[in-house]
């Protein structure tokens, strides 16, 4: 079982820009991954894709309630 999460662009850039973390930020770096990311192909897998561009405790239930259905 594969847990796939995404975000959307603007979404990754926002959160950056709202990290605490030392140094410069960089949204053109952060849209310039969030393109050129690769997603590796797993066939022998059942893969769950997750949207995480809403709030943490919404992406956990979401995340929950499937994993119960493989348990």
């Amino acid at each position: 079982l594969v847990l796939r999460l995404s975000v959307n662009v603007e979404e990754a850039v926002y959160r950056d820009q709202m990290r605490d973390k030392v140094g410069p930020k960089d949204p053109s770096y952060v849209r310039f991954r969030h393109n050129t990311a690769n997603q590796p192909h797993f066939s022998k897998c059942t893969v769950l894709d997750f949207d995480t561009s809403d709030s943490l405790e919404n992406t956990l239930l979401s995340v929950k309630q499937e994993l119960w259905k493989f348990l």
